[in-house]
């Protein structure tokens, strides 16, 4: 029976602080065609519910206002951390506004930074690769 997804689940899915994880969005689109079955329209109480079924956990800046990274239960420990770096260097580079002041902040030295930055990157970008492919067999 084909299903009608009303605009507010879309926004709520849309909202939804998403870590870049493609298999928690599998997973909960799978919950929500699971935990509608019968229905015949999902709706935001219903995408709500197959969001609380997935734990998260926010790391957030001293203030405790501003999330850096969220830990999900589908990540891996070094994209969660690779994720976490990439997040925080974005959010000191914003604040110090160049590259080399946020290396001093972070007391480290400038291509070091620049180094372990791309090295998080590929990492991400080959981890997100393989879960595509894992997901398309």
């Amino acid at each position: 029976m084909p299903r009608k997804v009303e605009d507010d689940a879309v926004d709520a899915l849309v909202d939804y602080s998403w870590p870049g994880n493609v298999r928690q969005l599998r997973h909960v689109v799978e919950k929500l065609v699971v935990g509608t079955f019968g229905e015949s329209v999902i709706d935001a109480d219903a995408v709500r519910r197959a969001l609380d079924n997935h734990p998260q956990v926010d790391l957030c800046s001293a203030d405790g206002r501003q999330p850096i990274a969220a830990y999900t239960e589908s990540d891996s420990l070094d994209d969660f951390l690779d994720r976490t770096m990439l997040d925080l260097y974005d959010l000191l580079r914003g604040k110090t506004g160049s590259h080399s002041q946020t290396a001093r902040q972070l007391r480290i030295d400038r291509s070091s930074l620049y180094q372990r930055l791309e090295r998080a990157r590929r990492r991400l970008y080959l981890s997100t690769v393989k879960e595509a492919v894992a997901s398309s067999l």
